[in-house]
């Protein structure tokens, strides 16, 4: 009786094997066969901060900087559009070397383009003001934008072999033609920081105005020209679903 129990019990567990890493790894080829039919290319794009949309950049092309309202500072939401890849994990880098290093990646699963490629869920933060460093700014500046997406295949990299696409072009992060935060404040901006930072000085009154929240805070301490400083414009936050976020720093007399 005894003996049948441990024979039973050997077969249980001989059922209960996981599958083998070759195995797991026909199925991810199996997934990945149609999408690497095509020879790797990736193309740099803009895009939605939430929703899978993209704008293929063209060389010299401005794009847009915006406001990270929780962290504060600007930066760019870039796209990647990639023909060749499997989809089904892939890490992106974005890299630039001049005025100053900026290195980020992200590693996310890509969904259909809708016309034969493959882009991300959103768009991917790219964060590049304040610069923190003298005589330097992005904004208005022609950089070069290094593009990388590779293939994270894990334990099936060996077997599957794995692909990547890079590209660099040249852009132009931009502020908007309103958003004097950006153009002019190098605490809160992208304004190349002076050599010898004058004092901090807070706006007496200034409160930054969300629209969409229906509420206004207290602004932070800017640093600046010795210009009075009374108003400033609206800048855009980020787009959210097609709609950007406009948000308005006012001044008491």
């Amino acid at each position: 009786m005894r003996a049948a129990l441990v024979l039973f019990l050997a077969a249980g567990c001989g059922d209960a094997t996981e599958p083998t890493p070759s195995a797991s790894c026909e199925a991810l080829a199996a997934e990945c066969a149609e999408a690497r039919e095509a020879a790797p290319i990736v193309q740099l794009c803009t895009g939605d901060a939430e929703l899978p949309e993209f704008d293929v950049v063209q060389p010299g092309d401005e794009v847009p900087l915006y406001f990270g309202w929780q962290q504060g500072g600007y930066h760019l939401w870039l796209q990647a559009r990639v023909e060749g890849l499997c989809p089904a994990r892939v890490i992106f880098e974005r890299r630039i070397a001049e005025p100053k290093l900026v290195e980020y990646e992200t590693v996310a699963r890509m969904v259909p383009s809708g016309d034969g490629g493959w882009i991300f869920p959103q768009a991917q933060q790219t964060a590049l003001c304040p610069t923190d460093e003298s005589g330097v700014s992005f904004a208005g500046v022609r950089v070069e934008m290094e593009v990388t997406v590779t293939e994270d295949l894990g334990d099936c990299a060996a077997e599957l072999g794995t692909r990547s696409a890079s590209t660099t072009i040249p852009i132009v992060p931009t502020c908007a033609e309103a958003d004097l935060i950006c153009r002019d404040d190098w605490e809160t901006g992208c304004a190349a920081p002076p050599e010898s930072p004058g004092p901090t000085r807070t706006l007496p009154g200034a409160r930054i105005f969300d629209a969409d929240r229906g509420r206004s805070r207290r602004s932070r301490p800017v640093r600046g020209s010795r210009t009075t400083l009374r108003s400033r414009a609206e800048r855009i936050a980020r787009p959210r679903g097609r709609r950007t976020r406009a948000v308005r720093l006012q001044a008491s007399q």
